[in-house]
């Protein structure tokens, strides 16, 4: 709340500058440093005050792929820090595992599946695939938790019954 207090300060400030001292360019320099200070902490503040407006109301975000025998579901929800991304996979049976991808992860703009060499990509944004884009790979039994670079194999998750799943834990990976 701070830094949005400070950036909203730093804008009229600079605009008052601008304003007052168009013939005097010190004073019109220390405006337009001013208006530009007050971007940072009034988008931070942004990201901060839509985290914990998304917190308060119960959002989140579900994109879900069904590829036999899962039903893999990407789920962004604002957690204690920011927002938490993991993969919640479905078996056939209704059992249920999670995959952690992202445990302090910014909101996702834009999200969508783009499937490629037979593989699933969770993307954003304008939706570029690069080597920490989270995927499922149900051919191969994997899948993919691109922030932390770790793959796990579908097959040898923690799956468990809806009434005992939680989707905070966190399954070992494998080496092949």
């Amino acid at each position: 709340m701070f830094a949005l207090f400070i950036g909203c300060m730093l804008c009229p400030i600079g605009l008052l500058l601008i304003f007052t001292g168009l013939k005097r360019r010190p004073q019109v320099f220390i405006g337009l440093t001013c208006l530009m200070l007050s971007i940072y902490p009034i988008y931070l503040s942004w990201e901060v005050l839509g985290w914990q407006f998304d917190l308060l109301r119960g959002w989140d975000l579900r994109i879900m792929v069904e590829q036999s025998p899962y039903t893999v579901t990407l789920v962004q929800e604002p957690g204690v820090d920011f927002y938490n991304t993991y993969f919640e996979v479905v078996r056939e049976d209704g059992k249920m595992a999670s995959v952690l991808i992202d445990g302090d992860d910014s909101k996702w703009r834009n999200p969508k599946v783009v499937p490629k060499a037979g593989k699933i990509y969770f993307v954003r944004g304008v939706g570029m695939i690069t080597d920490r884009t989270s995927y499922v790979d149900v051919k191969n039994d994997q899948i993919y938790s691109g922030d932390y670079q770790r793959m796990f194999s579908l097959s040898r998750l923690s799956f468990q019954t809806p009434e005992n799943y939680r989707p905070d834990t966190i399954p070992k990976p494998f080496d092949d």
